[in-house]
């Protein structure tokens, strides 16, 4: 978040986005209770997600996605999702 505070303290209209990719396991794996580690990172990061005006916190990006990406047979997908309460696929 240092970086968003830097930037936008010297460019306020600047739009910055951020991803985070993860293994396919990450949405399924539960170690840690009943949310998974993707769950774990899009509750977190949305924290710092959705600025919509130079007005907002600096701290927050205009964008975060998590990907997760899945290799099969020599095949690799990803797949990224807008961190939200929805978590909405974007790809």
């Amino acid at each position: 978040m240092f970086e968003s505070v830097a930037l936008h303290g010297r460019f306020p209209f600047a739009v910055l986005g951020a991803k985070l990719v993860l293994d396919d396991s990450a949405r399924s794996d539960g170690n840690r209770g009943p949310k998974s580690k993707f769950e774990q990172a899009n509750n977190k990061l949305r924290l710092y997600s959705d600025r919509k005006n130079y007005n907002e916190l600096s701290e927050k990006f205009e964008m975060i996605g998590i990907g997760v990406y899945k290799v099969s047979d020599g095949t690799a997908t990803l797949q990224m999702y807008k961190t939200d309460k929805n978590q909405i696929k974007i790809t």
